[in-house]
């Protein structure tokens, strides 16, 4: 199936900005570990999502997505983004398309960790009983 993987290049950029983000907020992020399983678009953003471990609106949630937001918004604007992102989905049927799952961890120290499997995984993102008309990659 379709994969993707971090960016080695951006991956520690991404880590840094969370670190700054959390270590700047007043309050504290309680939860410990969030996994989110995400669909890439062919650009290398992540798309639609869903949660695997974690709960949607805990603080490490808003402060992932808030941090996303803000990294993607330094990228630089190149022809091929795909290559300067977070994510670089793989190539399938000629498209770049990607089904990743990230790991973020709140460690005991106050920094994150954040890693990531996109090979051989378990669709979570699809609901094929109520929408089995809807292709989740095109």
């Amino acid at each position: 199936g379709p994969g993707a993987f971090l960016n080695p290049q951006r991956k520690q950029d991404f880590i840094d900005l969370l670190n700054k983000n959390y270590l700047s907020k007043n309050e504290a992020v309680t939860d410990s570990i969030l996994i989110i399983q995400f669909a890439t678009t062919r650009d290398g953003t992540l798309g639609q999502h869903e949660i695997i471990h974690g709960h949607k609106g805990s603080s490490l949630y808003k402060n992932f997505f808030k941090t996303y937001a803000e990294f993607n918004s330094t990228l630089p604007k190149e022809r091929y983004p795909a290559t300067k992102g977070l994510v670089l989905p793989k190539m399938q049927n000629g498209e770049r398309a990607g089904l990743i799952d990230i790991f973020i961890r709140l460690n005991p120290d106050r920094t994150f960790t954040v890693s990531a499997q996109g090979n051989d995984r378990d669709l979570k993102i699809k609901d094929f009983k109520n929408d089995p008309d809807n292709p989740l990659f095109l």
